[in-house]
């Protein structure tokens, strides 16, 4: 009864909603479309080779930010739908559009519960062949977050991202950046290290573990206090370990679920957080998520 009261007055959202519409209903016959017409050896244009995609729908105890914060200590849901545009020697294009909903009304002062956060990327990616068994990767390209169900206007911000890896078989090293220029200048780097393990013809395993480094004033909107004595003005506010075990139910769809342990590693960021009175400001919290991917 919550959500219904929530959404009683839709007339600030009809913008978003109208524009979500647009897009799905330009962009899905599109899709079908190039996977028709652009198949290779069709005789058709050769520069879309390939086209794919996922949705994914999960649960998890605990909204851990990529941003490398808790920002709540209560179950979330969230909904994500990627793509990928293969472009063959030329790279590709990816995507996603991401929502996140509590399951509570705990922060109803600030955000509304359902669909109170929504985030979407595109971007532009090359490979680069290294070794036999070794590509580097590398995309680029803008990623916004509108405060569509957020009270004020500090959410609204948009900025450049950037993300690396090498796939090998060894250990994926990943690394991934955003640097934020509105409302607000102000950036964040994740640097990480996963490996997938086959247990069966069905399951698998992927530890991980991964830290991220804050600039000053990106420090400064989470933690208050700037850090001392801190490489290039921030800090390595955070880190995050943990693995992903995943059921592949068939060839596209897998039941998946992730056990993360997130602390604060920073000693003023840790300070900081011990001396907030809010029910979500934690130092260290395990984070529990169970969910479904379908690949198409």
């Amino acid at each position: 009864m919550v959500y219904y009261a929530q959404f009683t007055d839709m007339s600030p959202f009809a913008p978003y909603a109208r524009a979500a519409l647009a897009a799905v209903a330009f962009v899905v016959p599109l899709l079908s479309k190039a996977g028709e017409a652009h198949s290779p050896g069709d005789g058709g244009p050769s520069l879309l080779k390939s086209w794919s995609g996922y949705a994914s729908a999960e649960v998890a105890s605990a909204y851990l930010g990529s941003s490398g914060a808790i920002f709540d200590t209560r179950p979330v849901c969230s909904q994500e739908l990627g793509w990928l545009f293969d472009l063959g020697e030329y790279g590709w294009i990816d995507g996603y559009f991401w929502t996140a909903s509590a399951t509570h009304n705990r922060q109803k002062e600030s955000h509304r519960a359902l669909f109170n956060e929504i985030e979407t990327a595109i971007c532009y990616g090359q490979s680069l062949r290294l070794a036999k068994e070794a590509v580097l990767k590398a995309k680029i390209g803008p990623l916004w977050n509108p405060p569509i169900g957020y009270y004020d206007s500090h959410q609204n911000w948009w900025g450049p991202y950037a993300a690396c890896w090498l796939d090998n078989s060894f250990v994926v090293p990943y690394m991934g950046g955003l640097w934020v220029l509105s409302p607000e200048m102000r950036g964040r780097i994740t640097f990480g290290l996963r490996r997938s393990f086959s247990l069966s013809d069905r399951f698998s395993v992927t530890p991980m573990v991964e830290t991220v480094w804050m600039d000053r004033r990106r420090y400064h909107s989470r933690y208050g206090a700037d850090p001392e004595d801190a490489f290039a003005g921030g800090s390595f506010a955070t880190m995050t370990s943990g693995a992903r075990f995943s059921w592949h139910v068939t060839d596209r769809c897998q039941a998946y679920c992730r056990l993360l342990m997130f602390n604060v590693i920073d000693s003023q960021a840790r300070s900081a957080v011990s001396k907030q009175d809010a029910y979500y400001a934690k130092c260290d919290w395990p984070v529990f998520r169970i969910g479904v991917e379908y690949s198409f």
